[in-house]
């Protein structure tokens, strides 16, 4: 099974690549997903020729479940 049309026409980024446009200009991707890794989801959802490669994906994924965890107060409870 191939890629589909609209998956040929984005540019997949690494967690080396630096940010070309955006609030962000400039910055690693990889600093980014740290510092703000709600601003590479709306990336994701909102630019259509953009997207991660799976170890950046997977890097966004664990910073927005953290993200998470820590707006919830779970790490202050101890329940990690």
């Amino acid at each position: 099974m191939g890629l589909s049309k609209s998956d040929k026409s984005k540019r997949y980024f690494h967690l080396h690549h630096t940010l070309t446009f955006g609030k962000y200009k400039g910055a690693g991707i990889e600093e980014t997903i740290i510092n703000d890794p709600s601003y590479m989801k709306w990336v994701l959802d909102n630019v259509e020729w953009f997207a991660l490669d799976s170890k950046a994906e997977a890097f966004l994924n664990e910073q927005l479940d953290i993200t998470i965890d820590n707006a919830l107060g779970l790490h202050d409870k101890g329940i990690y």
